[in-house]
């Protein structure tokens, strides 16, 4: 129970440190981040750390090419949904059991 607690402690340090990358940034990519965000988090399944992973990796991303000068189209060009499907193509997601069950009752 105490590894389940520091676990818990620890995982939201981290979260409030990523947190604290995003508000840091310029409006625009904060909002880009806000609208990628809700859309990468409708697709999320299983336990959801895969998605929080590729949030952490996003406000990184977001963090060196602010600091680099860039867009944030720069980033993710035009077609932001594409660039999220890209960035969650290997999450688990809502859609995985469906697909599952699905193939498993076909091929019985």
């Amino acid at each position: 129970m105490f590894n389940l607690i520091k676990k818990f402690k620890e995982d939201k340090k981290i979260y409030k440190e990523h947190l604290a990358t995003v508000h840091s940034l310029p409006e625009d990519y904060q909002f880009v981040f806000g609208k990628m965000n809700e859309y990468i988090w409708s697709f999320a399944g299983g336990s959801g750390m895969d998605t929080l992973q590729t949030q952490y990796n996003l406000a990184d991303l977001f963090a060196e090419a602010s600091a680099n000068g860039l867009s944030v189209l720069d980033v993710t060009g035009k077609d932001v949904a594409g660039f999220c499907d890209e960035l969650i193509r290997d999450n688990a997601s809502w859609t995985d059991r469906s697909r599952k069950r699905l193939n498993d009752s076909i091929n019985k």
